[in-house]
């Protein structure tokens, strides 16, 4: 899908093309040598944002004044993807600048591994419903638009509960309106739940991998438009209800999980959920992915780098994957781009 990728003044890459002549697509090189930063350019202009906790200003090369990255694809019709910045953010398709990021970044799924970069495994809640967020929106654009309302929504009742004097009319009004999109939110999150899960105890390594784990959200209380409800959360001076507050767990026999034996464990675990959300995304969308695996097979033993790369390199589904995997080394026959 990807052709080559063009990197201009990305982080320690001043000009840097990567021509993807095989699939999967090897980067390999010693630490700090740019590879996962070149794993981070792409997945940067698929999504709009890095896999690193960064603002975009600070990728740019060291003494340049901005940054450029271009992705070509070899589809019906050769498209060219843009990314560019120097100061505010330009996106184009094909010579033209692009109005709607969101349509930008619809256009082509990517699912990206990368130490420090846990999503639906991160410590932060709110980083796991983004997560979740994110993977809906692959399968439906229009539900970006629902959380962009309830966030604008919330931001505005946090505004009122926050006031010296609250006003409890401004505040019914704005539950009324809060309470269907919170439902539907959690709704849909809870369905993709359930389709991961299916997709994981289908597969003849589960029990190898994750034995008996199973990822469940814990749906925020409905929220409602009473004065009890009111009442509490003008006294809290914060909401206290809502799909914001939804919490998303790995759990075994109802008791959540949050610590594994090991760090290649935990990863292997990751990996393992990643490539089934990759699957469903997929189906869905009948289209090809991009995955990028960052340091893939690092604090993995060989039995888990072989199954796992079972998984991610295998066609069986009839679809058309592209995979980035960057690492230390990898063997000759691979044929890596060594940075």
């Amino acid at each position: 899908m990807i052709t080559k990728a063009v990197l201009k003044n990305f982080r320690c890459h001043k000009d840097l093309t990567m021509e993807f002549s095989q699939n999967p697509f090897y980067i390999a090189g010693r630490n700090g040598s740019g590879k996962t930063s070149a794993a981070e350019a792409v997945f940067t202009l698929l999504t709009l944002k890095s896999f690193r906790k960064i603002n975009i200003k600070d990728a740019v090369s060291y003494g340049e004044e901005y940054l450029r990255i271009s992705l070509s694809f070899d589809w019906e019709i050769p498209k060219e993807l843009v990314y560019f910045y120097d100061s505010v953010r330009r996106l184009m398709t094909d010579g033209e600048e692009t109005a709607s990021p969101a349509d930008f970044s619809h256009i082509l799924p990517v699912i990206c591994y990368s130490p420090g970069f846990e999503t639906l495994f991160s410590n932060d809640h709110q980083e796991r419903r983004a997560s979740l967020d994110r993977i809906i929106y692959y399968n439906d654009k229009r539900y970006v638009e629902d959380v962009r309302r309830y966030n604008a929504l919330l931001a505005r009742k946090r505004a009122e509960l926050s006031a010296e004097r609250p006003d409890s009319d401004v505040l019914s009004a704005l539950n009324l309106q809060l309470a269907p999109l919170s439902g539907s939110i959690s709704q849909a999150r809870g369905a993709l739940i359930g389709d991961i899960n299916i997709e994981l105890s289908a597969d003849p390594i589960y029990h190898e991998i994750i034995p008996e784990l199973i990822l469940a959200l814990d749906v925020s209380p409905m929220l409602k438009d009473d004065k009890e409800t009111l009442l509490r959360e003008m006294q809290a001076k914060r909401p206290l209800c809502g799909c914001h507050k939804d919490l998303l767990y790995l759990k075994k026999g109802g008791v959540a999980v949050e610590k594994f034996q090991s760090f290649g464990q935990r990863k292997s675990a990751l990996l393992f959920v990643l490539y089934h959300v990759s699957k469903i995304i997929e189906k869905k969308r009948n289209q090809g992915i991009i995955l990028i695996l960052d340091d893939f097979e690092a604090a993995l033993d060989n039995n888990r780098i072989n199954l796992l790369e079972g998984l991610f390199l295998s066609g069986n589904n009839g679809l058309n994957r592209q995979v980035i995997l960057t690492g230390i080394e990898f063997p000759s026959h691979k044929g890596a781009l060594v940075l």
